[in-house]
């Protein structure tokens, strides 16, 4: 199999049904503004497996335990890389190919225009939308680390989230080891 393009992404995701009203009344009553929900072009639903590693597969006839879960589809700056899928109940968050480190990728080197210049790191989907989809929410930790690193300051929703961004975007050194090299006699 090919590694999917941008365009395969984007065909994948205009196959899958727009969100139905149920779910758009939801997002409202839970104050996520019409401007953040738009014509919603990137957001659909389908019902899929959650795999590890934050993983899912669309489902199909063998899926074992299928949920109805919201997909994203999520660009960087050069276009479509991936599709997320969150089921608000369980709270599960995942990608479908693992190249995508954060819905709202492509805000990450957008302008920013609060007064520190720093990029928003919601908790959750739901508080993403919320915010009319301003910064990011993290689905690849380690990725992540590696991709923010140079693009700080982060904002955080609270104390408490200043702490678990901490604690999740802190790269550890690989393991090192202390050995003696003894040179070959000439």
């Amino acid at each position: 199999m090919t590694e999917p393009t941008s365009h395969m992404i984007e065909r994948t995701f205009a196959t899958l049904p727009v969100v139905n009203q149920g779910v758009i009344r939801w997002l409202r009553k839970e104050r996520v503004p019409a401007s953040a929900i738009g014509d919603l072009p990137w957001l659909a639903e389908s019902r899929v497996e959650f795999l590890p590693g934050r993983r899912f597969e669309f489902a199909g006839a063998a899926t074992e335990k299928p949920e109805k879960a919201i997909v994203f589809l999520v660009n960087d700056a050069f276009g479509a890389i991936d599709l997320a899928a969150w089921q608000p109940r369980s709270g599960r968050l995942a990608t479908w190919l693992g190249r995508a480190f954060a819905l709202g990728q492509d805000n990450v080197w957008a302008p920013r225009l609060d007064a520190f210049r720093s990029l928003a790191v919601c908790r959750t989907p739901l508080s993403w939308l919320a915010g009319g989809r301003e910064g990011i929410v993290i689905l690849d930790e380690t990725k992540a680390a590696e991709e923010l690193a140079l693009a700080g300051p982060l904002r955080a929703e609270d104390g408490p989230h200043v702490k678990e961004l901490t604690d999740k975007l802190t790269r550890h050194p690989p393991p090192i080891i202390a050995c003696t090299f003894v040179r070959a006699a000439a």
